[in-house]
């Protein structure tokens, strides 16, 4: 895998390089003719990251309520010196406050898990990878959860190159194995960004990454296609479901219903169409595809 670059802070080459094109797991099973327009990607921007929020912006602690932010478990005296810090903790103050609880997160590394998905849960990007930054240097095992937890993050505050990074630079650095759950995080950081067309081509990567697509996987792709109007890949996808072995639910028929409704070109009785094979699989259709159907046939002045 020399194509995957290592690294916590260099998501703009990865998102950049071709690791992430390859044939689509759609490609064998679909009956549509695929678009073109898969081909060329945008440019992604240059990346600053976020400051972190002032101290007295998360919610919970600064009125002293017991057991943190509302239904979030209390932090370790470390973690809540970090989180008590204005301005913000630059990498090495992390490590240095960090260093006596390392220790224990050495000997169990699933002690560090509670930590990382609280900073995740508050939004605090950057914290959650600098953290995640000091168990690697530390020698402190990260797996799977860890890595998945800070995807989370960077999905949450809209950094898809630091998600992406995650899944194709740290995670075959450390050999661990992303699945399902890593992939469709990553996507769906991407897809809000705006980067539909990478999120469809790291769907189409999930072989490669020996990741078996779930339906939740088709959902993202098919949202990214909703995003990005291409609706004739997003029914190309609906069709390659059952050859993947899986069964598309009511989110992924409203998704596709969604992208006709966005395309200029897409014809109305295609969107309708999907109404009827919803019925035959006893699906409900849902708010969401009705209301795409309607506009459909509103756009195309199909009133009756």
């Amino acid at each position: 895998q020399a194509h995957l670059v290592p690294g916590i802070q260099r998501g703009v080459e990865l998102a950049s390089s071709d690791a992430v094109h390859a044939p689509g797991p759609w490609s064998p099973v679909s009956t549509r003719r695929l678009p073109s327009d898969m081909a060329g990607r945008r440019a992604p921007p240059s990346v600053v990251p976020p400051r972190l929020p002032p101290r007295m912006e998360v919610p919970g602690w600064q009125s002293g309520a017991p057991g943190g932010a509302e239904g979030l478990p209390e932090p370790c005296p470390e973690l809540r010196l970090l989180l008590d810090m204005s301005p913000p903790p630059i990498l090495a103050e992390v490590r240095q406050v960090l260093r006596p609880r390392l220790d224990a997160w050495r000997s169990e590394p699933k002690l560090a898990t509670s930590s990382l998905e609280l900073l995740s849960k508050l939004e605090l990007r950057t914290l959650t990878m600098q953290v995640l930054q000091c168990m690697v240097e530390e020698h402190v095992q990260v797996d799977r959860l860890h890595c998945n937890i800070a995807i989370h993050a960077c999905g949450r505050s809209g950094d898809w190159p630091g998600a992406l990074t995650l899944l194709l630079g740290l995670m075959p650095r450390l050999q661990v194995a992303p699945d399902a759950i890593s992939c469709n995080a990553v996507g769906t950081a991407c897809r809000k960004a705006g980067e539909w067309r990478l999120a469809l081509a790291l769907f189409a990567a999930m072989p490669q990454l020996r990741v078996a697509p779930s339906t939740i996987s088709c959902l993202t792709a098919i949202s990214a296609c909703e995003t990005g109007a291409s609706w004739k890949l997003a029914l190309a996808l609906l069709d390659s479901m059952p050859g993947m072995r899986l069964d598309p639910n009511e989110a992924c028929f409203g998704a596709a219903m969604s992208a006709c409704e966005k395309s200029l070109s897409a014809p109305w009785e295609a969107a309708v169409a999907l109404l009827g094979d919803m019925a035959g699989l006893l699906l409900a259709p849902g708010v969401v595809g009705c209301n795409a159907a309607i506009s459909a046939c509103e756009k195309a002045g199909q009133w009756q």
